[in-house]
This record gives structure tokens, sequence and C-alpha cells, in this order.
């Protein structure tokens, strides 16, 4: 008898078990490591694995126990989506996409479907062959994506300009400053904050410049995005360049994520003897790192955290298992580690400390009492924009405070630049169904214009000034203080859309015109 693998396996239990974490990790391979695919893997394996082995123990059909089992794992990761899908879908004044509704349709449809299968007297091999074959392929499909996107990066080169960096050292100054790259997600200029949120922001900047911090009052973001602003300023350099590697249509995050995971500021550093400190809000954000801050996650990693937030335990449990406590304790965390770091880590060192904040959710009032997250608090500024200045306002104490220590308590003044890595997205998000087509001229001040603060060795000087833009930070302070020779590039901006982040538009004359914001 000729063996048929869909026909005569119940393999179909096995492969929907997979076809979750192999679908997301396909949809997000430039973003994760496949460590972070294994684990998740193996435990959903044993659990179905398992969870089959009893009914067939219990009810002694091996193929209408793996129905069951695949059924039950379609029904709990699709769980996730399809109630994205029906958020806020009304029926007249009938809100269906409540989870009271859309988790009881799901029961029923599983009870529905175990009674069914085992009620009924027909044989079940032609549906376990339809569903071998249905899961291989998906399977394959997946596997085969993964694979293209690993072989394509693989022969993906960036070139790498060390031009003048091996003659950077520290002679100049007589002794290694510790240097801290804070990033404030998502934290706009005084003059947006003003015009677009009528919140005056003067207090925290006076504070500033009162301890000795320099504050560009009229600094822009490079890019629009993360990814690409801080590749940008961590590898000195604008990224107009990998245009013509992936394309203006592409939406492929894998090169500019690289030049962050690899970036030549931290191998600068790493040359110069400094320890590496980094945050991990993606995975190995800086490779070299020798500390992370605050690692932690409440399902295994990043990845699992996605993959959990889409099945049906999700709402269940996500008062017990919670991802607004961890991101509460993880900045509360950050703050206290880098207040900290002189007596964490081998000095000299070289601290990028990304906040996911205030970039929403807004978990905070002023005075940093957690607040209850609402729908509104998990979207973008527009939708809440008091609950952006609230934390906002706490986020400006909690700086000021670690700031404090850090100047009081290192052996020798450091280096700190104070930056967010793109504005808001209020305006673009109120005048467009999606906020990337089309871009107004007061949406781009907004989403370009960042906070931009410099304390250098805590001495008055004439390095920094009112336009400088993240891509010449690194440049103008390794020219200052570790004998570089790098040439200082023109300021310049670029805005692209999150859908095709490699289709750059030169905004810089457009931020350069005072459009009113309000």
């Amino acid at each position: 008898m000729r063996y048929s693998l869909t026909k005569s396996s119940v393999v179909h239990p096995f492969l929907f078990a997979v076809m979750p974490v192999l679908l997301l990790a396909s949809l997000n391979i430039d973003e994760i490591h496949l460590t972070d695919v294994v684990y998740p893997i193996l435990v959903i394996i044993l659990i179905a694995s398992a969870v089959w082995y009893l009914l067939n123990l219990l009810f002694k059909n091996k193929m209408k126990s793996g129905l069951i089992v695949s059924i039950g794992l379609v029904l709990f990761f699709m769980y996730g989506h399809i109630f994205n899908i029906f958020t806020g879908v009304t029926i007249g004044d009938f809100d269906i996409g409540r989870h009271r509704y859309l988790m009881g349709s799901f029961i029923l449809i599983f009870a529905v479907s175990v009674y069914f299968i085992f009620k009924t007297k027909k044989s079940f091999a032609e549906f376990t062959t339809i569903a071998n074959v249905i899961a291989i392929v998906i399977v394959l499909i997946s596997v085969s994506s993964i694979t293209v996107s690993l072989v394509e990066n693989s022969f993906t080169e960036i070139a790498d300009d060390r031009t003048n960096f091996d003659t950077l050292s520290t002679s100049a100054l007589g002794y290694a400053p510790n240097v801290y790259y804070i990033i404030l997600d998502e934290y706009t200029n005084s003059k947006i904050l003003q015009e677009v949120f009528n919140f005056d922001n003067q207090d925290f900047i006076s504070e500033l410049e009162a301890r000795g911090f320099y504050v560009a009052q009229n600094s822009h973001s490079n890019y629009s995005q993360t990814f690409l602003s801080v590749a940008s300023s961590l590898n000195m350099e604008y990224l107009n360049y990998l245009t013509d590697t992936v394309g203006v249509d592409s939406s492929d995050r894998t090169l500019a994520i690289k030049l962050w995971n690899d970036n030549k500021i931290s191998r600068i550093f790493k040359s110069l003897n400094y320890t590496i400190v980094d945050t991990p809000i993606i995975p190995d954000v800086i490779q070299s790192s020798d500390y992370k801050l605050c690692e932690y996650y409440y399902v295994g990693s990043q990845f699992g955290n996605f993959l959990w937030e889409s099945t049906i335990t999700y709402p269940l449990l996500r008062g017990i298992i919670s991802s607004e406590p961890l991101r509460v304790d993880q900045v509360l965390c950050q703050f206290s580690e880098l207040s900290d770091l002189h007596n964490i880590v081998n000095e000299p060192f070289f601290a990028y400390v990304h906040f996911l904040s205030p970039h929403p959710p807004y978990l905070f009032d002023p005075n940093g009492e957690i607040k209850q997250l609402t729908s509104s608090s998990e979207t973008h500024a527009n939708a809440d924009k008091l609950g952006y200045i609230e934390q906002v306002q706490f986020i400006n104490k909690k700086v000021i405070e670690a700031i404090d220590i850090i100047l009081s308590e290192n052996t020798s003044p450091p280096i700190i630049i104070l930056s967010g890595d793109h504005g808001t997205p209020t305006i673009l998000s109120d005048n467009s169904s999606d906020w990337n087509e089309n871009p107004i001229h007061t949406g781009i001040q907004e989403r370009m214009s960042i906070l931009n603060a410099y304390y250098l060795l805590g001495k008055d000087t004439e390095l920094i000034y009112d336009g400088v833009t993240p891509v010449n930070s690194f440049r103008l302070i390794l020219n200052e203080y570790f004998n570089g020779d790098l040439e200082i590039l023109d300021d310049k901006s670029y805005f692209s859309s999150y859908q095709y982040p490699y289709n750059f538009t030169d905004v810089t004359s457009i931020l350069a015109t005072n459009y009113p914001t309000g």
C-alpha cells in the first residue's frame, strides 16, 4: 500500500499549531530574530500534541480528535484579527465589535463543531486530507516567504564608510566622558506643543537651560519614522541611498533596521573601549551592546507579545497579564536605571536609551499616577490630545530628575543628547483617512518638529546651532571632543509614508516656512 501523507496521517493539527507563528514571522521577518520564533512554536506544538493525545484517548478516533484540535487552533489565533476588523462596526445602535459578542460567537462555533464531529457517523478521511493539504500549503508558503527574505537579506550589502573613524580618540579631553543619547519617542518641540496642543512647555525648556543644556528651538527630524530617523542619527548619514536597493514601493524595513542594529556610533565607541548600553525596544537594537536596560517581556519576547495579543485569551487575561503594567514598569525602570548607570556598568559608557513615551499609549497623568488604558490612549495623539500633554508633563518631571542625578553623580561632566525621533501626527491624521497620503504642509511641520537638546560637558559652546538636525549631532560632538574631522552635512528633512517608507520627499523648504499650525 502506497503511503500518503495527506490521506493516511493526521498532521494538520501540528501544522495549524505552527502556522500562526510562521505567518506572523513572515510578515515581520525584518524586525525579529528567528530565535524568537522557536520558543512559541515548541510551546504551541507541545500543547496541541497533548490535547490531541487526550482527545484520542477519550474518543478513540484520531481523525475526529485532530479536526477538533485544528478548529480550536484556528479560532484561537484568529480571534484578535477578527476583533480588529469588527472594532467600531455598528448595525444601527448595536456595536458588534465587542468582546462579549465576538467571544460568544467563537465559543458557539467551536461548540457546534465539536458536537457535529462526534455525533456524526461519517468518516472524516476526506476532511483530514483537505485539512492536511491546506495546512501544508500555507506552511510552505510562509516558510518560502521567510527563506526568500533571509536569502535576499544575506546578499544585500550596505556601504560602510569608515572615513576618519580610525583617528578618533579621547586625548583631546584627557578623559573619556560618559555619553547619553536619550530618545523620547514622538516628543515634539515647543512651537507645536503651543499651537497644536495649546500647551506652554517653556518651564521644562528653562529647566534644561538652567542646567547647561542648549535647546535647539527650531530643530527637525531628518525622517518621519522612528526606524529611519534613529538609524540615520546613529550612522550620521542620510538613508536615501536605500531607495536604490529596495525601490520606492518597498515596505521592507530590513536594511534600515540592520543599520540601527549595527550602527557606526556604537562601533566607534566600542573601538574607544566604551561600554555600550541600549534599550531593547526591538530585538537587539544594538548588536554589540554590553548591557540592556530593563529587558523583560510578559510573553518571552516582543514577538511573543504580538502573537499572544492575537489570541482569544488576550481579552480574558489582559487584566492579569497585561502589556499596560509592563509598559508602565518599563518606563519607570528605564528612568531608574538611566539615573544609576554610572553605578551599574563600567565607565566610560555610551548609552542609547529609547523611551517609548510620550508616544501612546497614554499611561501617566502629570503626577505619574497610572491611568486606565482606553481605546483612545492606544492610538495617536489626535485621538487624545490631553492624554499626550499629561504624559509629556510626567516625562518632563522624570527627565529633570534623572538629569539632576546624572549631573551630580557622574565623576566627570558627561555628554547628553536629549531628542525626539519625530513629532506628532495629529494634523495629518485629522485631515486624511491615511495620514501618509498627500500630507499637508501644517501636518509636515508637526510631524517633523522635535525636541532637540544638548549638554556638552557643562561648557558654554557655540558648537550647536538652532537648526541642527540629528544627522549632525554626533558629527559635531566627535569633531569637537574626539579628534574627529567629519564633514557637517546640510540639515535636511525627508517625509515618507508608513506604507512606502523609502519614497522620500524633501520637505526642508516646507519646514523653513512659517505655516500656521493652530
